[in-house]
């Protein structure tokens, strides 16, 4: 059965779509609780972050660390993989690179998201995905030796203005060509930008790397219109093993999203994995 974390930060907005706000290292403890077996955390530089507190939270709980999200760096600081100022690149290919080897030591992904930057207005889209290209490179390479990820996050035309489907950013990574870099994929931008998301699900297949959650009103699954079962059957149907994590708003309050979103996604995961046995088992001779 997948396992399912949820998303904290110490700084996001309140804006963002992040469960819980406070000391990192606490979040373990409170995903011990409420039944979850991860914490995906947001952070904006790796080098403010006390890896050995975290370490004893993970030793402690039992919980794991999903993934290590970059947003912030771009929301806060203005970095971009695709910058074409030179020096505010390099200090963009740092800042992941510190969180990868913050990612090393857990063993999860980082993700890629509004850090890729948009394509300027006026700007040429192919001179911003040739320099993104040149920097994911230069960190597939940086990671070779490490026991970690990197995945390319697909997100609506409102908030990024290229990579907003799962075709599109197949042909970049087809292109890309690293075992390494893998796509990322949210159920709220899918129900903007995908005509079908459950076969945009499947389309995937392989290259499918973390997986969010959140209903179309962005809140907790089960809030909206979104059908998380043929979403949870489409991931089984391409044998998918990673995270999914709640990157979903904290409404109508952190606990009660955290709780209810947990509670329906693990009711439809029982259910799935119920059926795929007795299939399994109907199969044998």
């Amino acid at each position: 059965m997948l396992q399912v974390a949820f998303c904290a930060s110490e700084n996001a907005a309140m804006q963002e779509p992040v469960l819980f706000r406070g000391r990192l290292d606490q979040s373990f403890s409170l995903a011990k609780k409420l039944g979850y077996d991860g914490v995906e955390l947001h952070i904006r530089d790796a080098s403010e972050i006390d890896t050995q507190a975290l370490f004893r939270q993970n030793e402690t709980t039992g919980i794991k660390v999903a993934a290590i999200g970059t947003g912030l760096a771009a929301r806060v600081d203005g970095l971009s993989l695709a910058d074409k100022n030179e020096t505010g690149r390099r200090q963009a290919i740092e800042r992941v690179k510190g969180c990868l080897d913050l990612a090393d030591h857990f063993g999860c992904c980082v993700i890629l998201g509004s850090l890729r930057g948009n394509v300027p207005s006026g700007g040429e889209k192919s001179e911003v995905v040739t320099r993104l290209r040149y920097s994911m490179l230069e960190l597939g390479n940086y990671i070779e030796q490490k026991n970690c990820s990197l995945v390319l996050e697909v997100i609506n035309r409102y908030e990024n203005n290229y990579f907003n489907t799962v075709r599109e950013t197949s042909v970049f990574l087809e292109a890309l060509d690293l075992d390494c870099v893998k796509m990322h994929l949210d159920t709220f931008h899918m129900n903007i930008e995908e005509a079908d998301m459950f076969e945009a699900i499947r389309e995937s297949g392989s290259r499918l790397g973390h997986f969010h959650l959140a209903d179309n009103t962005r809140w907790y699954p089960g809030h909206g219109r979104i059908d998380f079962r043929s979403v949870l059957k489409s991931l089984s149907q391409i044998r998918y093993n990673g995270w999914i994590s709640m990157e979903c708003l904290p409404k109508p309050t952190e606990l009660e999203a955290a709780e209810k979103g947990l509670a329906y996604i693990r009711t439809l995961l029982e259910e799935i994995d119920g059926v795929k046995r007795k299939e399994d088992n109907n199969g044998k001779i």
